[in-house]
């Protein structure tokens, strides 16, 4: 059994402050959720939708939560519901940092 060389993408999240995993808001464009990941993975990093590939078409992770007030974009204080999905790439295709 070989151990696994995987490392989490994660970005600064401009608005919050810290390291969050690429993500966004659904599009009318969207045609599913895994569809959405996609474009937000893609929009925020510059990684090229042909280098990845989900590793499931299930959800890693639904969460339920309170997101605080941002007076400077004029949202109140909101819940949001977060789908989550684990995308893949072969080993060193991207190993510089990402910036936005």
């Amino acid at each position: 059994m070989s151990a696994c060389r995987c490392s989490p993408l994660v970005r600064e999240n401009l608005a919050y402050g810290i390291l969050l995993q690429p993500g966004g808001h659904l599009e009318p464009t969207d045609t599913s959720l895994i569809d959405a990941a996609m474009r937000e993975l893609t929009e925020e990093t510059g990684v090229d939708p042909t280098d990845v590939a989900p590793t499931s078409h299930v959800p890693v992770y639904v969460e339920y939560g309170k997101v605080p007030a941002r007076p400077d974009k004029g949202e109140p204080e909101h819940f949001h519901l977060d789908f989550g999905y684990c995308f893949t790439t072969a080993w060193g295709l991207y190993n510089e940092p990402f910036s936005s």
